[in-house]
């Protein structure tokens, strides 16, 4: 990619997630997890943020080197977050779009890339979390492993049908010769 464009070079995960506790007036402080740039792009982590309680999630991005269509790229693997998570998502990209993400990954409001602006808007907070949070990948992989599993089973159980005929076959020609 350093070929192509403007690129930092290597990322890896973060460490563990954090969760802020937000004070608010008449109400509990409110949990939020936090993830850093391109932390997003690691489905585990926000799966983690969810089970440990955040009920809103804030993604802090800086796409100054990657340029726009990262930004956006990175915007869009952002809102599956939400959806995957069931936690709204109040994403700042300093020269990416900021956004306020519902949890059905629907854009509520958004900054664009190089506006000098200040935002708000309301989002929903999260409700249950989804089977996702605490099933994770498991039954995603199970179904792509399906179709190999119900071939194997279909040709070995076709390889016995077949080794019974024979069976029955040479027990035929033994009764018939005697």
């Amino acid at each position: 990619m350093a070929r192509f464009m403007r690129w930092p070079g290597r990322f890896r995960q973060g460490e563990r997630p954090g969760i802020a506790w937000i004070e608010r007036a008449g109400a509990a402080p409110l949990p939020v997890g936090v993830v850093i740039c391109l932390d997003s792009s690691y489905p585990g982590l926000v799966r983690e943020l969810r089970q440990r309680g955040a009920r809103l999630l804030v993604e802090i991005s800086n796409e100054a080197l990657t340029g726009e269509w990262s930004a956006v790229q990175h915007a869009l693997v952002t809102r599956m977050r939400a959806v995957e998570s069931g936690l709204p998502v109040v994403r700042v990209g300093n020269s990416g779009p900021s956004e306020w993400i519902d949890p059905s990954a629907r854009v509520i409001a958004r900054l664009m890339p190089g506006a000098a602006a200040a935002g708000t808007a309301t989002v929903p907070l999260a409700g249950p979390p989804p089977p996702y949070v605490f099933l994770g990948d498991g039954p995603a992989f199970a179904v792509g492993l399906l179709p190999a599993f119900v071939l194997l089973a279909s040709r070995r159980r076709a390889g016995s049908t077949h080794r019974a005929r024979r069976l029955d076959h040479r027990s035929l020609e033994k009764e018939t010769c005697t």
